[in-house]
């Protein structure tokens, strides 16, 4: 609505001054975009999210296919990436990459193709 030059917004629409979150880069993206796939998951990028006062440039949210609810939810800001599970509190991490190495750590290799050439007496 316009009032003698100034544009006022309603309660429900007013915006922060300033951003929390950060938007992430391209290699970033496609990396998380190749890990849901993966994962048998879907990403979803939600632009300008806004929760409880606070704006995020882009959260991005990870689902199974079959469901709207998302596992978990994760954002960036200048400083490091966060994670977030649907039950339970955010994580810092310093990138993407040590973000996805805790929420799906490389599987533990067994070794079963060994063979001795003789037996300890």
């Amino acid at each position: 609505m316009m009032q003698k030059g100034v544009i006022v917004m309603s309660a429900g629409h007013s915006r922060p001054s300033s951003l929390r979150g950060l938007a992430f880069g391209i290699e970033d993206l496609l990396l998380l975009r190749d890990w849901a796939e993966a994962q048998s998951l879907r990403m979803r990028v939600h632009l300008d999210h806004g929760v409880e006062g606070e704006e995020y440039e882009e959260v991005l949210a990870f689902s199974k296919p079959d469901t709207s609810l998302s596992q978990f939810i994760m954002w960036r800001d200048a400083g490091a990436v966060y994670l977030q599970p649907l039950i339970g509190r955010p994580r810092r991490f310093d990138s993407v990459a040590l973000a996805l190495a805790i929420i799906c750590p490389a599987p533990d290799v067994k070794v079963t193709d060994i063979r001795a050439d003789s037996w300890p007496r």
